[in-house]
Order: C-alpha cells, then sequence, then structure tokens
C-alpha cells in the first residue's frame, strides 16, 4: 500500500503553496504599513495569488489522488 511516486510533486507544490501565501501575507502587511502602494502594485499581488491558486489545485489533486489510489487498491487497511 506505500505509494512513493506521488510525494516529490506533492513536496515541491506543497513548499511553493505555503510559501508564498507567507510571503504574500508579510508583503500585505510591509506594503500598506511603509507606504509600497506605488511600488507593489495590484497587479503584483493578483500575479502571487495565481501562483497559490495553482499549486494549492496540485496539492489538492494530490491529496484526491491518495484518497483515490487507497480505495481503488482494495485493502481494508487504507
Amino acid at each position: 500500500g506505500w505509494h512513493t511516486t506521488i510525494f516529490p510533486p506533492y513536496f515541491v507544490s506543497g513548499a511553493v503553496f505555503s510559501g508564498f501565501a507567507m510571503v504574500l501575507t508579510l508583503l500585505l502587511v510591509m506594503r500598506k504599513v511603509m507606504h509600497l502602494e506605488a511600488y507593489i502594485t495590484v497587479k503584483h499581488v493578483e500575479y502571487m495569488n495565481i501562483v497559490i491558486i495553482v499549486t494549492g489545485s496540485i496539492v489538492g489533486v494530490a491529496y484526491i489522488t491518495e484518497l483515490f489510489i487507497s480505495w481503488y487498491s482494495g485493502v481494508e487497511y487504507e
């Protein structure tokens, strides 16, 4: 029941997902506090949001794939 082929892309996309989320959270606070609205525009934030949505979707597909593989294998302990 051990399937290791999904772990590398899951790990990389999860790291990019969480890293972008942390950077975006700090960026929005710093943008407001340091008055950087002229340098960090809404377009930059939207592009970062697209990366977060794509990598979050990859992580979601990995979760669904893991559930499907365990269900499809027919092993009762999974």
